[in-house]
């Protein structure tokens, strides 16, 4: 069984205004490894914080026990 993984991004003054570069970033991140990875639960703002939380694929998980 593999950990999951929380992403955050933080805004910091006039970045508050724009969440959708920060929607970018987590876009980014979830197309990176989702060979590796699903979204347990989407992006979201939490006042400053951008959270997304990320769960292994269970079948990446089995071969890299293997090798």
């Amino acid at each position: 069984m593999g950990h999951k993984v929380q992403v955050v991004c933080i805004f910091r003054g006039r970045q508050l205004r724009h969440p959708e570069h920060g929607y970018n970033v987590m876009k980014n991140v979830v197309s990176a490894l989702e060979d590796v990875a699903k979204v347990e639960s989407p992006a979201r703002m939490m006042g400053r914080r951008m959270t997304m939380m990320l769960a292994p694929l269970p079948q990446k998980m089995e071969r890299a026990a293997e090798g």
